[in-house]
């Protein structure tokens, strides 16, 4: 944090580090998983969808013995409750 010693203001210094760091960061291309490398905007959008979509998508199998392991937070009167649709 040597920005922190020189000063967190607006200064010179501090927006150099920012802009530094951020050039850092960036994503300039992704892998995909046939060893093609994305370096469009739309190709990377398109690399990281069908990922995440592939991340979070169900699995096949039988997930109740997993869910039977956990401890229920909301009875079933309180779930009923949240879910209603909320009238005025």
């Amino acid at each position: 944090m040597h920005w922190l010693k020189e000063g967190g203001m607006n200064t010179k210094f501090f927006h150099t580090s920012a802009v530094a760091r951020g050039k850092m960061k960036k994503v300039t291309k992704l892998r995909t998983d046939d060893g093609r490398t994305a370096t469009s905007q739309e190709e990377m959008c398109t690399v990281a969808q069908v990922y995440f979509e592939h991340l979070f998508a169900p699995n096949a199998g039988v997930h109740e013995p997993v869910l039977d392991l956990m401890s229920h937070c909301v009875s079933m009167d309180n779930n009923i409750m949240l879910t209603t649709p909320i009238t005025k």
